[in-house]
């Protein structure tokens, strides 16, 4: 899908992999990218086996598939820079997270709209549905979003159009997957222990915002915070606070306790 490809930017020792969440692309990464980009930062991120050619390519893809993605982006970014950050969305929220408990060479993570607690009780039915209904219709599955002039400091990408490259279903059997994954995650969060930044919008129509709440709760983590937005639903990378904060991920990257 054109707009769906992997991107890569230049820039100095520190490094930032972002990862997309299920169905979508490294397109809705794309503004925090360059934004992370003009303040120095060299930033990856990788298309996850099964996005951004069609729907159909998701069926048999397992979450193992998208966490080696996600490692070896991690490996290979830090062969490149002295420190290495996990930035995730959604899905690519619960893989950082659980990437962070496996120990994968990372000195921070961010996570965003990671999903612990999903809003539609229908998602209780997918392990028996995704075998008589492998998709699912979505709407908003493309959405563009308009960059109009902004004074703030180091937003380099002041005037351009975004555009959120996705799916218009869901794969039933991708999402059993990330089921799995969360379930797996659970068990696991209380290895985190490296410097932890969770992000969620109260105006989720998508996830719980309990989520970041069981998320900090159970984490080991002594530098940990909840960063809490009131109106940028889902994908806060492309809503109406992304500025505000990205420069508040910029903040806590920087902070230099960690070290």
């Amino acid at each position: 899908m054109p707009g769906a490809e992997e991107f890569y930017l230049e820039g100095g020792q520190k490094g930032c992999v972002l990862v997309h969440g299920l169905s979508s692309s490294p397109s809705e990464m794309r503004p925090l990218g360059d934004y992370l980009a003009s303040v120095g930062y060299t930033v990856h991120a990788p298309l996850l086996p099964g996005h951004g050619t069609t729907p159909e390519d998701l069926v048999n893809v397992s979450w193992h598939k998208w966490y080696e993605t996600m490692a070896n982006a991690v490996q290979e970014m830090s062969k490149k820079c002295d420190k290495v950050f996990l930035i995730g969305l959604s899905m690519g929220g619960v893989l950082s997270l659980l990437g962070a408990a496996r120990s994968l060479p990372v000195k921070a993570v961010v996570s965003l709209a990671a999903p612990i607690y999903i809003r539609d009780i229908k998602i209780h039915l997918v392990p028996f549905l995704r075998f008589v209904m492998p998709h699912v219709r979505k709407n908003n599955a493309i959405r563009s979003i308009r960059k109009k002039k902004e004074k703030k400091e180091n937003y380099s990408p002041a005037f351009c159009e975004y555009k959120r490259i996705a799916y218009d279903c869901q794969t039933l059997n991708a999402v059993n997957n990330l089921l799995q994954l969360i379930k797996i995650l659970k068990t696991e969060l209380a290895n985190i222990k490296i410097p932890l930044m969770i992000v969620q919008s109260e105006d989720d129509p998508v996830v719980k915002p309990d989520s970041a709440h069981y998320i900090y709760s159970n984490v080991s983590s002594d530098f940990k915070e909840i960063l809490p937005l009131k109106k940028s639903g889902h994908i806060v990378t492309m809503g109406p606070e992304n500025r505000w904060l990205f420069v508040q991920i910029q903040r806590f990257l920087s902070e230099g306790g960690y070290y």
